[in-house]
């Protein structure tokens, strides 16, 4: 079996980047998405994406539409839960908070 090529010490400017802890690289990807979304906040957020988009249809079909639509999601599963535990997970995540009050009395439109 052959040997793995032996690891050379950088040098010039690559010696001076940080090497990065294999334990945030694995989160890299969550890092760069929170980042970006805090700069798609910082320059206007979706008002000024749907400014833009008023001004180019074409453009925002094609370069983000498109791209959102055909991107597969995946979802974790580590045990069971239901749909409404799932919503009521997610709703919390973005800070809606749907609290559910046994017996209410509820005033019906007649």
């Amino acid at each position: 079996m052959a040997k793995p090529p032996a690891h050379r010490k950088a040098t010039g400017p690559l010696a001076n980047i940080p090497a990065i802890d294999p334990a945030l690289y694995a989160n890299v990807g969550r890092y760069a998405g929170a980042a970006v979304m805090t700069v798609f906040e910082q320059i206007g957020g979706t008002t000024r994406m749907a400014e833009w988009a008023e001004e180019n249809p074409t453009d925002f079909y094609k370069s983000v539409f498109t791209k959102l639509i055909n991107t597969p999601k995946s979802v974790e599963v580590s045990g069971r839960i239901s749909i409404e535990e799932a919503v009521r997970a997610l709703d919390m995540e973005e800070g809606i908070d749907y609290t559910v009050v046994e017996d209410a009395e509820v005033e019906e439109d007649t």
